[in-house]
């Protein structure tokens, strides 16, 4: 498979996680613990695919998918966090 996918995630154990999974399934991963990093990675090299954290350093999600979409304006996105969503009353 020639796809090449950045894993932008500052948790160690995740970013890890994923990239076995995803290499078992024959993508080609590239680590990035920081937003910005990630970033410049994706603009340099051609990835077909980005997954990230929501909450990264280096970069806001918003800003980090801004910059993406203004290098390759058709990238898709995954955008995920572990966040818990707050409790209701």
């Amino acid at each position: 498979m020639d796809a090449k996918i950045p894993l932008i995630e500052d948790d160690a154990r995740v970013a890890g996680s994923l990239k076995k999974e995803l290499e078992t399934e024959g993508y080609e991963t590239v680590a990035a613990g920081r937003a910005d990093d990630g970033l410049a990675r994706a603009r340099k090299d051609g990835f077909n695919l980005v997954i990230t954290e929501a909450k990264m350093p280096g970069l806001s999600s918003l800003e980090l998918v801004e910059q993406l979409h203004a290098a390759k304006p058709k990238l898709p996105i995954i955008l995920m966090t572990a966040s818990a969503p707050p409790k209701r009353p």
